[in-house]
């Protein structure tokens, strides 16, 4: 919504998780402090939290690939 109310400024630019080192880095930590959840869930449960905590940001498959590791 904010795109289309916005269009002069790049909002797809700023949700990219890639452009927001502090917080993946934040998101690195979180994850490796998760313990024995993390390491027995699914791929398709650790996308879905990965991308949870990053919200609004978005990632792409590499960094997901990445933080899901």
């Amino acid at each position: 919504m904010l795109a289309a109310a916005e269009p002069a400024k790049n909002w797809a630019a700023w949700r990219d998780a890639a452009g927001h080192p502090e917080k993946v880095e934040r998101i690195r930590n979180h994850l490796a402090g998760l313990g024995e959840w993390w390491t027995v869930a699914s791929v398709i449960k650790r996308e879905a939290y990965v991308r949870d905590l990053l919200a609004p940001l978005r990632v792409d498959d590499e960094l997901l690939g990445e933080l899901i590791r």
